[in-house]
């Protein structure tokens, strides 16, 4: 007789909790929890600070997905479930974007799935704590929404989900186009994210971050625009029509992956010096040496590439995008095509795999010739030296030693642009091909296990370092004229470096704005064999690098890079986060956008209507 009172106790519980005015306050009350759980596994933030503006947008994206759901599905049940499950998988992909790369998933990263997939191998996939938590409360909500619903369908209708699928898929592209306006993102104080990606996501919300972003995939013509004007001002710039030399060198780039000098940083000591070789060349006959700013942080390193190549900054692009895989889909203005015109033979080469980045599309659209990738290394050589799991520097410039010396035609000049490898991240793994001769004082009372990323790190520079000293010697010797630009694309994700950060006082998840300049900088070495003006300290950006490589090989510039090179002693440094006029005064980005309206306006112009050849 008890078990079967309480049997009945228990089936009026479910009684009444299946009931469908019950249903809908549930299906109310969970996109909140959805909500609450996901922007929890993005950072340990959470929601506290999200502003309440802002807070009840993200509740009304999610009570809008909801009815989204419920119209495909017709069943609350389902439609909380196929919810929670989305955003579910969003946001615990999210947090390990965060951990990989410092930033988090944007619209244009889908395009780069195969990238992601390519170096997946290499990294660390535990949970960090706020993931693990959040993720245990997704767990606990989809029981709840299995128990709680009822399995019967609503009286829903065919015109009432039609309803529900067109009213809030029309609320979500509203709140888009909504945010997409400057002037009502500032009255909604939706952070911009330009010193920090990462609170896009954390100050805004994570759906709401990633719907401002998607608004600003698209690039619009700068105010004023006319293609008209930009033809005639490119017609009325004089240009030389030869090389100022007698002999075209050989002209070699390496773009040093995450090679950088963290002291610029902050300070901390070593053992022995971790870039001994790069810090030596200060001063050194036929040598510049500074710091080049770049666009990106640890990652995306195409758009390195891109402004190399190009001569056109990302500043005046989507934050976070990818020229390569948006933007260039065409015949695009490059330095390889210009050096065609005077007879070079222009050679790509990246010791990993093709599909990375879209570069077997965007590097002959560059004008590359001949590109080369993982499996041609290994054709080449099944042994090549490896540090970690790639092939090394040092191998991979015994690679393009070979090839150089191996030319179909041996007067013709040779463009060589190389991508490394060996030094990409994650570095939380220990290795037995990566000897650790490089410590830093303090790092493992500062961080404990923690601080093994940033010694796997430094000694990664070491080896880079090592290998770069062997290039050189190497090349002082060539038959040829040779010279070569040395250059990393980014900095390491500033939490790989958190011990050095942490000794100083700084919180590598709130970094000060002269910090994120700081963290923009890697170390640039221009080296000839031959007689080149010797210069130190230069602080230039990579818009104008490119310029600075073709004047001291002695090629001439086109009509283009003559006009962005009128922009250079004013703005000596344009990247996405800013710039830096001639007084070393730091500008903000859309003030920066506000005073270089005709050079973006140029670059608009190149990019997208021009279709000459290089001019």
């Amino acid at each position: 007789m008890k078990t079967a009172g309480k049997m009945k106790k228990i089936k009026d519980f479910q009684d009444l909790l299946h009931n469908k005015h019950i249903d809908r306050i549930l299906f109310l009350v969970f996109p909140v929890l959805i909500f609450y759980f996901t922007q929890t596994a993005i950072g340990s933030e959470g929601i506290k600070d999200i502003e309440p503006q802002l807070l009840l947008l993200n509740i009304l994206i999610f009570e809008a997905f909801a009815f989204f759901f419920l119209g495909l599905t017709a069943r609350m049940k389902a439609a909380i479930i196929a919810e929670e499950i989305i955003f579910g998988v969003f946001a615990v992909a999210n947090s390990y974007v965060r951990m990989f790369r410092g930033s988090y998933i944007m619209p244009w990263d889908f395009v780069a799935l195969r990238t992601a997939v390519n170096v997946a191998g290499n990294y660390d996939y535990a949970m960090d704590i706020n993931a693990r938590n959040a993720l245990i409360g997704l767990v606990a909500v989809f029981i709840a929404a299995v128990l709680l619903f009822t399995d019967e369908k609503p009286e829903l209708k065919l015109p009432k989900r039609l309803a529900c699928v067109l009213l809030s898929a029309v609320f979500i592209l509203a709140l888009g186009a909504v945010v997409s306006n400057e002037d009502t993102a500032e009255e909604l104080r939706l952070h911009d994210s330009r010193f920090s990606v990462t609170k896009a996501y954390t100050s805004n919300g994570m759906m709401l971050g990633f719907i401002y972003k998607l608004q600003k995939i698209f690039v619009e013509k700068p105010e004023g625009y006319s293609k008209e004007k930009e033809m005639l001002i490119l017609d009325d710039i004089n240009v030389a029509e030869e090389p100022d030399t007698e002999e075209l060198p050989d002209i070699i780039v390496v773009m040093n992956e995450a090679f950088s000098d963290l002291k610029v940083d902050c300070d901390f000591n070593t053992n022995k010096d971790y870039m001994p070789f790069v810090h030596s060349l200060k001063g050194a006959e036929n040598t510049i040496t500074g710091y080049a700013h770049v666009s990106v942080l640890g990652g995306q390193t195409p758009n390195s590439e891109f402004e190399l190549l190009t001569g056109n900054t990302m500043a005046f692009l989507p934050e976070n995008s990818i020229p390569f895989q948006t933007f260039v889909r065409k015949r695009m203005d490059a330095i390889p095509w210009h050096l065609q015109d005077f007879g070079y033979f222009n050679l790509a080469m990246h010791p990993y795999h093709s599909s990375g980045w879209d570069r077997t599309i965007a590097w002959p659209l560059l004008g590359f010739q001949e590109c080369r990738f993982l499996t041609d290394f290994n054709k080449y050589d099944p042994e090549l030296k490896k540090v970690r799991n790639y092939i090394s520097d040092e191998a991979m410039y015994d690679v393009l030693l070979d090839k150089m010396s191996k030319r179909d035609d041996p007067e013709q000049p040779i463009f060589a642009f190389n991508v490394t490898m060996q030094n990409h991240s994650g570095y939380g793994k220990d290795y037995d091909n990566l000897p650790h001769e490089i410590s830093v004082e303090g790092a493992e009372s500062a961080a404990g296990e923690n601080s093994g990323s940033l010694i796997n790190y430094l000694n990664l520079i070491y080896e880079s370092d090592k290998a770069f000293e062997k290039l050189i010697t190497r090349l002082k010797d060539a038959d040829r004229p040779t010279i070569v630009l040395f250059y990393g694309d980014h900095q390491p994700d500033p939490e790989d470096a958190e011990p050095i950060f942490s000794m100083n006082g700084i919180d590598v998840n709130n970094l000060p704005p002269e910090y994120v300049v700081k963290d923009h900088m890697v170390p640039f070495v221009i080296w000839a064999n031959y007689d080149i003006k010797d210069e130190s300290n230069v602080d230039i950006s990579l818009n104008y690098l490119g310029n600075r490589l073709l004047k001291e090989a002695g090629i001439p510039l086109t009509r283009y890079r003559t006009y962005i090179e009128t922009f250079s002693e004013e703005y000596p440094v344009i990247s996405s986060i800013g710039g830096k006029r001639k007084d070393g005064s730091v500008i903000g980005l859309k003030e920066l956008r506000e005073e270089l309206n005709a050079l973006s306006s140029m670059q608009y112009y190149e990019m997208f209507e021009d279709t000459d050849n290089y001019e």
